[in-house]
């Protein structure tokens, strides 16, 4: 696990997971797993403007995240 990004007590964290590509989202109000690609919101629940505030973030960084999710969960 990673932390890729951390303010205003939301997290971003990208795992060694399973597929599709997504990264974590948690607070004390939410916990989400989102789409790298898509942006879509896979899993869990929360406030919407935490997951909006997540995705923007995540949309300006999303090159970065990806790499790292490919670092982490690379299948041989």
């Amino acid at each position: 696990m990673v932390t890729m990004g951390r303010w205003d007590g939301i997290k971003i964290e990208i795992r060694t997971d399973h597929n599709p590509p997504h990264f974590h989202v948690t607070s004390a109000e939410a916990d989400l797993m989102i789409d790298l690609r898509s942006f879509e919101i896979l899993a869990g629940s929360g406030p919407r403007q935490v997951a909006e505030r997540a995705i923007a973030w995540a949309r300006a960084h999303q090159d970065e995240l990806m790499a790292k999710w490919r670092e982490l969960n690379e299948r041989e």
